[in-house]
């Protein structure tokens, strides 16, 4: 997942860092054994975190009310990665991206893309 991005910029050794060192050095369905974990997690955190919990909240408060609760939530559900400025600040920027993307779209499966998409870059960069 992101988190893997976030982990390698801040320097942090993680099951993810080493999953990723494996994978640059994996051959055939062994990448996709590495890979799997990091981007089956946009399948498997977006309905919970977008499908139910935003909209939970978007039930009750205003919009940027339901971001700033989302920033929180995710910080605390992902606070083993966020020890530098660096990842806090690009944890709370994806996070606002993809509420902000829902609250538009209206749809799941555009937050899934994009945590995907942002999974699969980090996976492949980093």
């Amino acid at each position: 997942m992101g988190s893997h991005f976030i982990a390698t910029k801040t320097g942090m050794k993680t099951p993810w860092v080493n999953s990723h060192a494996l994978f640059k050095h994996a051959i055939g369905a062994e990448k996709l054994f590495y890979a799997a974990p990091i981007l089956l997690a946009a399948f498997l955190e977006e309905p919970f975190m977008r499908g139910f919990l935003y909209k939970a909240f978007r039930g009750s408060y205003p919009i940027w009310t339901s971001i700033a609760l989302m920033v929180v939530f995710n910080a605390i559900t992902h606070s083993m990665y966020l020890r530098s400025l660096f990842a806090t600040f690009t944890l709370s920027c994806i996070t606002v991206m993809v509420c902000y993307l829902r609250e538009k779209s209206g749809s799941l499966w555009d937050c899934i893309v994009c945590h995907l998409t942002f999974n699969g870059i980090s996976l492949l960069l980093f």
